[in-house]
């Protein structure tokens, strides 16, 4: 078994049986640490160490990996890791930081190749391990669970690998990054590109190594997906008047049973604050800015193509205008990019931030006790009693915002049985004679949801093409062909198909 450790030593466990036993054994160690004095092997810097005779039982026949393996001496100190299980000939080591439900669709994707050992790292005791035991990774002996303070052993991990894939918060992403340039090491994300993380461009190409964001659902696919097909239309000297992307992750229909039509997988925080952003964008045109204490008044009622079953809406989502630089539309005269929703959602959610959940600065049941319930609506009445039935002590002392998500998460949390969905709908020169529109959706499964699936297949497909040498060097994101045609079409072999009408 070998176990091989990037920029570090590695580890070679050799069973040898030999016909004249103990002394033909002898004879075989004597000539491998004669082998080792050799000057000429000098800098390799390798050491031997013999097993125990107990270290079988007995049981010569097994596999080596089935036991725990103890040194008689203290020669080997670079022996303080295991060899991992049944893997042999290692030629990649992948690590994955963070072990959150993105990262099981991405180790079952990588560890198919068994030339690559996949490591996955979390802080939380045990839940690394767990992952790597999960039913679909059953027979997979390439992969490994590690507990450990990432941030603190993170140039250690670094220097193991061949390529870092970072599913930590996006504010890590940066101190990873540096890390990676410094060891000289490629890393894959799946967050977008912060200005402080662009400013590593340049170093990033001067040390030879990708730094490959964006690299997920949204932002990810619906780079990929857009920019094929932009290209293509400049390709054909088609012109381009128009482009409007929306994307949404929700609930499955038969799961959408509350009167937001949506539920909540991770902290509902994120979903909430988002619902304030600044918006901007070009719509016949007309430079469109709306303040984000006015963002889910402008929420229109939207249609997916070929599937009308879904009532659905859409609100504007950041600014889009960025978009118009980094797909070459500058001259289009709208652009917009926007967030679907179940229809309903942004207008019981404007009622409730009117009334204060949304706050920041004051206390939840300070708005509880503001709130006139005669006034509102019998499905918000419900849902007002409802929090005020199952706040507890300690949420009704937080601030609104945070007891507010507190009631969402217990409250809108996926039952076990229940699935999500994920839709995205792109539409090129809309009205007009010559319109596309390119659109995907995809389902959960018992395995994993359809967020985690579009996330961490994605990503591990990054993770793939760097290991092929196939991404240019530098803080790259995936609107070039280089990257979004291999990766488009490695996606529709996993089950995720742009359907174009």
């Amino acid at each position: 078994e070998c176990f091989v450790r990037p920029h570090q030593k590695s580890t070679i466990v050799l069973q040898v049986t030999m016909p004249g036993g103990r002394q033909d054994l002898d004879s075989i160690e004597a000539d491998m640490r004669q082998l080792l004095a050799n000057e000429q092997y000098g800098c390799a810097d390798a050491s031997l160490a013999k097993m125990p005779e107990s270290y079988c039982s007995g049981n010569y026949t097994a596999t080596l990996s089935a036991f725990n393996f103890e040194p008689e001496n203290d020669e080997t100190s670079l022996l303080s890791d295991p060899p991992s299980p049944l893997f042999s000939g290692s030629e990649k080591v992948v690590t994955i930081l963070g072990s959150g439900m993105v990262a099981g669709p991405a180790v079952e994707y990588l560890s198919r190749d068994k030339g690559c050992l996949v490591r996955v790292v979390s802080n939380a005791p045990g839940e690394a391990k767990n992952l790597c035991q999960h039913k679909s990774l059953a027979d997979r002996r390439n992969v490994e669970g590690r507990t450990t303070d990432v941030m603190s052993d993170l140039s250690q991990l670094v220097e193991e690998s061949d390529c870092l894939l970072s599913l930590l918060p996006q504010p890590f992403h940066v101190t990873v990054a540096k890390e990676c340039i410094q060891k000289k090491t490629p890393l894959v994300t799946a967050s977008y590109v912060s200005k402080e993380m662009s400013a590593l461009d340049i170093e990033a190409k001067e040390n030879g190594i990708p730094i490959l964001c964006e690299m997920g659902l949204d932002p990810g696919m619906d780079h990929m997906s857009a920019m094929q097909i932009i290209d293509r239309m400049k390709r054909d000297g088609r012109e381009l008047n128009s482009f409007s992307s929306l994307c949404g992750g929700l609930p499955a229909p038969e799961a959408a049973n509350n009167i937001f039509g949506y539920k909540f997988s991770w902290s509902p925080k994120g979903v909430l604050t988002a619902l304030s952003n600044d918006a901007r964008y070009r719509k016949d045109g007309q430079l469109i800015e709306i303040e984000g204490a006015d963002l889910l008044k402008h929420a229109k009622p939207f249609k997916l193509h070929n599937t009308p079953s879904f009532a659905l809406e859409h609100l504007p989502n950041r600014d889009s205008m960025v978009y118009a630089n980094s797909y070459g539309i500058e001259t289009a005269e709208t652009v917009y990019r926007g967030t679907l929703r179940y229809e309903g959602f942004c207008s019981h959610m404007a009622s409730l931030q009117k009334l204060g959940f949304f706050q920041g600065d004051s206390r939840f049941d300070t708005v509880l006790q503001s709130v006139n319930i005669a006034n509102l609506s019998q499905d918000l009445k419900r849902l007002v009693q409802k929090i005020e039935s199952t706040a507890s002590k300690e949420s009704l002392s937080m601030l609104a915002i945070d007891g507010f998500c507190q009631f969402l998460q217990g409250e809108l949390a996926y039952g076990e049985e229940e699935r999500d969905m994920v839709l995205m709908q792109h539409t090129f020169n809309e009205n007009q004679e010559d319109e596309l529109v390119s659109s995907l959706i995809v389902y959960g499964d018992e395995d994993a949801s359809a967020m985690a699936k579009t996330v961490g297949v994605t990503a591990a497909i990054g993770v793939k093409l760097v290991l092929e040498d196939m991404v240019e060097y530098g803080v790259v994101v995936p609107t070039k062909g280089a990257v979004y045609n291999p990766c488009l079409e490695l996606l529709e072999k996993e089950g995720f198909v742009f359907e174009h009408h």
